[in-house]
């Protein structure tokens, strides 16, 4: 879960809000879209790119910018976080003509005097994620930390191994070699029955 963002071009005349629209909907159902070529915009979203990086994702779709902040900090690291995006959003819609739309709200915003507001929605989504993510039992029954979630030793199948965050190489290894034997034993042993022979 994460707070959301798009930065785009509204072309003048139209409505910024249903030019977000239309490229939503385009993105979603796959429609290629006649767009000019934009090096302006592109060079703005490689500054917004650079920034956000630090402590979220940014995706370049067609035609705008998905930005995505995971609700995770909360406090002064979350002013922190959207003090420097506000910054470069807002940079970006005076210098560069941009538009952001923030799709909790439903609205375009000024990322500078709408900062109080995303940080508002910041917290709720925070509360919200700690509510029902997994509890360390090590931490006193606190939220794990960033990362951690995935670290649970039977998530071994994932990428990087999260039971290696957990407790090192060697217990994953031999995590996987258990499963890898009660898999086995299923798959081949079991099959074939452990019923004894009728006896008369």
């Amino acid at each position: 879960m994460s707070y959301d963002l798009y930065v785009y071009r509204t072309p003048p005349g139209r409505d910024p809000e249903q030019v977000i629209e239309e490229l939503i909907e385009a993105e979603e159902t796959l429609t290629p879209l006649d767009l000019d070529e934009d090096p302006a915009m592109d060079r703005w979203f490689a500054e917004i790119e650079a920034v956000v990086d630090a402590f979220g994702a940014a995706n370049r779709e067609t035609g705008f910018l998905a930005i995505n902040i995971p609700y995770h900090d909360s406090g002064r690291e979350a002013q922190r976080i959207f003090d420097r995006l506000a910054a470069v959003l807002q940079r970006a819609c005076i210098q560069g003509g941009l538009t952001v739309f923030d799709p909790q709200e439903g609205r375009v915003i000024n990322p500078r005097r709408d900062l109080g507001m995303m940080l508002r929605g910041n917290e709720r989504g925070v509360r919200i994620v700690r509510e029902v993510a997994p509890r360390n039992p090590r931490g006193g029954g606190a939220p794990l930390a960033r990362g951690q979630a995935d670290a649970r030793w039977w998530h071994f199948w994932r990428a990087g191994g999260g039971s290696g965050r957990r407790d090192g190489a060697g217990g994953t290894l031999m995590r996987n070699a258990v499963f890898v034997l009660v898999f086995a034993w299923i798959a081949i042993v079991n099959p074939i029955g452990w019923s004894r022979p009728d006896r008369a």
